[in-house]
C-alpha cells in the first residue's frame, strides 16, 4: 500500500495515508520529520508567502521557508481566508458539502479534513444564501421585519 497520495499533479504537498516516520521516503521525498496519517508534507521547497497547493487549490500560504519533507500544517501555513470563520457541527451540511464539492470542484472545495473528522470548505461567495428558519422565534423573525422596515428594507 501507498503511504501518501497526491491528489492534483499541480499539488506541492501529499497526504499520509498512514504514519510516516522521519527518514522514511514518502512520495519521492524523504520526510524530515513525523507525518501524523492525514496531515501534509511538503513535496517541494516553499519560501515565505507561497502558495500550499491541494486539490490543484491553495489552500493556504507558507508562513517561513517549508523544505522537501517537512510537515505542513497550522505551526507553518497560514489560511488565504479572511475576516471571521465560523465553525458549526452539523452532520447533515457536512454530507451535503461533501456531495456539493464532489458534484461541482470550481464551486466549493474540501480544503482541510483533520484527524477528528473536522472539514472545512472554500465556497465561491456567489455561491452562498442565507435563510432564517427555525429556530427563530416568531418573535424574533417579527423584530428582524420591523428594523428591516425602519431602515427602508422590504414592502411597506
Amino acid at each position: 500500500m501507498n503511504s501518501c497520495i497526491q491528489i492534483h499533479p499541480d499539488d506541492t504537498v501529499a497526504v499520509a495515508l498512514a504514519p510516516i516516520t522521519a527518514g522514511e521516503e514518502f512520495c519521492g521525498v524523504v520526510a524530515q520529520t513525523d507525518i501524523p496519517q492525514g496531515h501534509k508534507m511538503a513535496l517541494k521547497s516553499m519560501a515565505e508567502n507561497d502558495q500550499v497547493v491541494k486539490y490543484g487549490f491553495s489552500i493556504g500560504h507558507a508562513t517561513g521557508s517549508v523544505a522537501p519533507g517537512q510537515w505542513v500544517h497550522t505551526h507553518n501555513m497560514k489560511t488565504n481566508l479572511s475576516g471571521e470563520i465560523d465553525y458549526t457541527y452539523n452532520p447533515k451540511l457536512k454530507k451535503r458539502l461533501t456531495a456539493y464539492a464532489a458534484t461541482y470542484p470550481d464551486l466549493c472545495r474540501l480544503t482541510e479534513d483533520d484527524e477528528n473528522g473536522g472539514l472545512r470548505f472554500e465556497i465561491d461567495k456567489r455561491r452562498i444564501s442565507i435563510r432564517l428558519t427555525a429556530p427563530y422565534s416568531e418573535e424574533r423573525r417579527n423584530a428582524a421585519k420591523k428594523r428591516g422596515k425602519e431602515s427602508g428594507f422590504g414592502k411597506g
